[in-house]
């Protein structure tokens, strides 16, 4: 994270930023700001961060399929193995699955529900087919295991190497660090927009993230995050819906701009 800031403020020459992430960009930036050795490196240089499906816990997250890869640690054996890539050629599956989707239009809905547990209620139909050009994207076999830990034991945490040794070699101490997110170092303005129909940000495990917003913030609540629920959106629809120009964008454009 303070690369990718010391490169884009190099390159615009401002002195801060605008933050906005969506679901996995979110957890990066909630581990960001409650390190105390990266916060001091990020916070000050960001004067709003902008989260997008916002995920920290996922213990409640409704995906069978992570469950299903959670309880078989699938995951584990693979990077046991010495594989390092999930979906190392995603470009046949982008070949394929529009082609599916012209034979059998609710392939493309299963797909999206099995990956993203997501749905077509806020999403152009007609779109799909260009959607699944891009996704689902790979990621590292690390990733995906440090997912289904979390999934698995509830918690935020870094990656657990499973071995004493090992993680006395990383982090100096024989279980990960938790990330204390009660004590997080907020920048000033933070604006969080959560779906009610989002099965990977659960409703559950973000107003478990907002409670502890409130703890972060009590001797400031100015820093309080400002939550956009909007109650009809899953997880992709902040990026993909129909609506989102109205619903997302055009707030965030707006906060932007009176500041």
């Amino acid at each position: 994270m303070p690369a990718v800031y010391d490169y884009v403020l190099g390159q615009t020459g401002n002195k801060d930023l605008v933050y906005v992430g969506h679901s996995q960009g979110t957890t990066q930036m909630f581990a960001a700001l409650s390190d105390e050795t990266i916060a001091p490196l990020i916070q000050p240089r960001t004067s709003y961060y902008i989260a997008l499906a916002p995920v920290a816990y996922v213990g409640n997250v409704e995906s069978q399929m992570l469950h299903e890869l959670s309880r078989s640690y699938l995951p584990e054996m693979m990077l046991r193995f010495g594989m390092e890539e999930w979906l190392p050629d995603e470009s046949l599956l982008h070949y394929i699955d529009p082609k599916l989707c012209a034979v059998d239009a609710s392939f493309c809905s299963s797909l999206l529900v099995a990956v993203g547990g997501c749905s077509l209620q806020q999403k152009n139909v007609s779109a799909v087919v260009n959607y699944l050009k891009i996704q689902p994207a790979g990621t590292s076999v690390k990733n995906l295991v440090h997912w289904t830990q979390s999934i698995r034991e509830d918690t935020y945490q870094m990656f657990d190497y499973e071995s004493e040794k090992k993680n006395e070699e990383h982090y100096k101490q024989k279980q990960p660090p938790q990330y204390d997110l009660s004590k997080i170092n907020l920048p000033p303005k933070t604006l969080f927009f959560t779906g009610g129909m989002d099965t990977l940000a659960d409703p559950t495990d973000v107003n478990r993230l907002i409670r502890l917003m409130q703890i972060a913030t009590a001797d400031d609540a100015s820093k309080m995050p400002l939550d956009y629920n909007i109650l009809s959106y899953d997880h992709l629809d902040f990026t993909i819906a129909i609506t989102a120009n109205v619903q997302v964008y055009d707030k965030i454009l707006k906060h932007l701009s009176e500041d």
